[in-house]
């Protein structure tokens, strides 16, 4: 079940749709496309990201090593991320992404080093992967057009 923070984004993401289109104009699939990306996505995004860095070949299963996940949730991140012009993922199971995606994964690494570097003292010592997750929502909670404003300036927003 969703945490009600998710509860009332999703709300919100339907009722602005159920406004513009009308109730039985919206699918669910326009209200996930609607939602902004969340923490969990931004990761797998970069995930992505980072393997295609050394890899030419990306399968939802070493994204799944990479993050020590199962691979039906890595299914479920793909099919939003491919929602949203990110990535592609071929017949044979192999994941490329888009040049919106590499895009897009470039302004969200530089947000999350930009939080990093000027992240604030906390009492309590945090490890490393505590302070990469709590940038990594702070990065999440910026609005996506942070990320992809740019991208659909450059390139036409019926591209995005």
């Amino acid at each position: 079940m969703p945490r009600p923070s998710r509860k009332i984004a999703i709300m919100q993401a339907a009722a602005r749709l159920f406004a513009a289109k009308g109730y039985n104009a919206v699918s669910v699939r326009d209200i996930a496309a609607e939602m902004e990306l969340t923490p969990a996505h931004l990761r797998y995004l970069l995930a992505i990201y980072e393997v295609s860095q050394t890899h030419l070949d990306i399968s939802s299963r070493s994204i799944a090593e990479k993050l020590g996940v199962t691979k039906p949730s890595v299914v479920r991140v793909m099919n939003l991320l491919m929602e949203r012009g990110m990535i592609v993922k071929e017949y044979y199971g192999k994941i490329y992404l888009t040049d919106r995606g590499i895009f897009v994964a470039r302004e969200v690494k530089k947000q999350l080093d930009e939080v990093l570097a000027h992240f604030p003292p906390v009492e309590e010592a945090l490890t490393d992967e505590e302070r990469f997750t709590a940038a990594l929502a702070l990065t999440a909670a910026l609005p996506e057009r942070v990320f992809t404003g740019r991208y659909d300036q450059l390139m036409g927003a019926e591209e995005a």
